[in-house]
This record gives C-alpha cells, structure tokens and sequence, in this order.
C-alpha cells in the first residue's frame, strides 16, 4: 500500500510539473518577448509592452526584418526611431511600413541592418533613409558589430542560434507586467516605432528630457571628423537600391542644434554627389520650436509628419516654407551659401561648430 501511495503521488506530481512547464512554454510562446518567432499576435494587457525589445534592439530588428515581409522600410539612427512614425497619414498609400532605425546607429550598421533587408524583404518598393551628419563620425569607424555574424540570416538560421530566448522567463513576465502595468516601460511597437512616446512619458526617458533643450541647446557630440568608410557604405546602400529598382529617399534630420564647418559641409556635399537629398538640418520655423523636439537632438512624430509631407510630396506638401531644402549635385554649393546665411542670422548657440 506505501509502495502504491507513493508511486500514486510520485504521478501526481509528476503531471503536475508537466502542466506546469507546459503552461509556461505556452505562455512564453504566446508573450513570444523578443519576437523572435514568425507568427506573433499583439494582446494588449498581456504583450503589447515588450521591455526585452528595448534592450535587445539589434536582434529585434533582425527578427521583424526576417520574419514579416514590407513595402516601406525607414531606416536612420535614434531620431528616426523616435520620430517618424509608420502609422503617419502620409505614408498610407505606401503599404505595410516598418521602422528599422537603430540606436545610436552609425553608416556601417545601418549598412548591415539595410543589407539584411535585402537578404530577406521580397516585396520592398521604397526605402526612407533619415541620417544625420555625426552619422559618419569617424570616431565610431572600430565600433564593434556585435551582430556581424547574423546579419542576412533567414529567419530559420536566426531561430538556431536565438531560440532559446523564447523560454526566456524573466523576459516574459517583464512583458506581462509591463503591458498590465508599467505602460510607460520602454519597448517597440510592432511597426518598428520607439514607444512610449517621449513627450508623453517624459519619465521613461531622463537621459534624454533632462539636459538643456530649446534655442541654447547644447550639441551631445563632440568635434569629429568625417570617414571615408561609412560615406563609401552609404554610396553601396544607395547603389544597391538602385539595382534592385527600389525608390530610395534620402533625408538630413533636424534637431534643435546644427552641424556647421568644413566636416558638415564636406558630408552634404559627398552626399549630394551619391543622391539629391533633403536637408532639413539648419535653423528654419521648425527648429526654432522647442515643444516639437525630444531634448536637443530628437525630433517628435509631429516634425516627423512635416518630414514625411516633404519627402513624400515635395514643394507642394503643407509644411512651414523655409522646412526642408531639396539639394542636388548642381546646386550643393548654393544650399550651403544659404544655410551658412542661416547660420549667421541664427543665435550662435544653436550650431555645432565642427572643424
């Protein structure tokens, strides 16, 4: 009879465990906290706040590039992360949008990151590519790629080597707690945008919110200069697009500080040599607004609606006159006479004087 009770409670126990560990794989493949796997439902109150994201941004990004397909993608540093928007009204006729924008992203990773793209979007028909002078900082040339290994990788190769993170525990319960709770948690929509919005959580981001903003802003990166390396991977973007007869659109951010010198003006003018462009990178009406800026050196989703009417549209789209100058390699020199006009009219504290 012993013999029996304990086998009968050795049983028990046993099925207990396994609808345990049953019910935590089925809760973790459902939360799915990395979006690691290709079929993912957002439930708001369970997943729709993913912490994990935020702090594994790279393999996010690898995973939604490999495992859903789109028409548009936006690619950039954290400005664009935060600022263009691919639920915008004026992207609508543009298909399924995805914002592919890194943190602190420099040329060679956003080159990568574009690469990869390539490797798996079948149906792309449209690149925004919003970059900013320090995009090319020379300074960022022998930062390590941590993700060299996996950029290009399908989404069955990528499921090899970071599969295990689907049962991760902690990563889960963040998300469920955040999504229940902690809506101001840091994480990225499904559509690639950084959430929560920062004029609206100001909390979530003090790094950010509490260093000097409006007209005497002061710039958070230091003198640099140019490289050759990440100007020749933004050429090989810009030529891969073109042999895949994908439209590509090229942007300078704005921030409430500009970039100003002989390093700013030699970028424009490589740039300009590559691709027309828009630059919106110099003291206008916008700019001049410190209510529609993230601290000093981010813009909202409001500057980047404006964006998007002037890239998408052109001359003719509804935004301040002097927001937004469309720059060729005919006419680069007198866009640079006039922004440096700008410049001196401008206070001098809102420049970034580069050598």
């Amino acid at each position: 009879m012993k013999i029996a009770a304990a086998y009968a409670a050795a049983r028990m126990w046993s099925l207990f465990f396994l609808a345990l560990t049953l019910a935590c794989v089925t809760l973790s493949l459902l939360v799915n906290p990395y979006r690691l796997l290709p079929i993912y439902v957002t439930i708001p109150g369970l997943n729709d706040v993913q912490p994990a994201l935020y702090y594994f941004p790279g393999p996010t990004r690898l995973f939604d590039l490999a495992n859903r397909q789109f028409d548009t993608l936006i690619f950039g540093s954290s400005r664009v992360v935060y600022g263009i928007d691919p639920l915008s009204p004026h992207l609508r006729l543009y298909g399924k949008v995805y914002n592919s924008g890194l943190l602190g992203g420099q040329m060679l990773e956003i080159e990568k990151m574009s690469e990869h793209a390539l490797a798996n979007q079948r149906h792309l028909r449209l690149v925004l590519l919003g970059i900013d002078i320090a995009t090319f900082d020379k300074t960022q040339e022998g930062r390590l790629l941590a993700l060299n290994q996996e950029y290009g990788k399908s989404s069955r190769e990528l499921f090899r080597v970071y599969g295990g993170l689907v049962l991760d525990l902690r990563a889960v319960g963040e998300a469920i707690v955040s999504s229940a709770l902690r809506r101001d948690a840091r994480s990225f929509r499904l559509d690639g945008l950084g959430i929560p919005d920062p004029l609206a959580a100001p909390q979530a981001y003090p790094e950010i919110l509490n260093k000097p903003s409006g007209p005497r802003a002061i710039a958070p990166y230091a003198r640099f200069e140019p490289s050759q390396a990440m100007l020749a991977a933004f050429s090989r973007m810009i030529d891969r697009y073109r042999q895949r007869h994908i439209e590509v659109r090229v942007f300078l951010t704005p921030a409430q500080f500009h970039f100003r010198g002989s390093t700013a003006e030699r970028i424009r003018r490589e740039i300009a040599q590559v691709i027309p462009y828009w630059d919106f990178d110099y003291p206008n009406s916008v700019t001049d607004e410190p209510e529609l800026f993230i601290g000093a050196g981010h813009f909202s989703t409001r500057v980047g609606d404006l964006i998007l009417a002037r890239v998408l549209s052109g001359t003719g789209a509804a935004v301040p006159a002097d927001f937004g100058a469309y720059v060729t390699q005919h006419d680069i020199e007198q866009h640079l006479q006039r922004i440096e006009e700008r410049f001196e009219r401008a206070e001098p504290s809102t420049e970034q004087q580069l050598p």
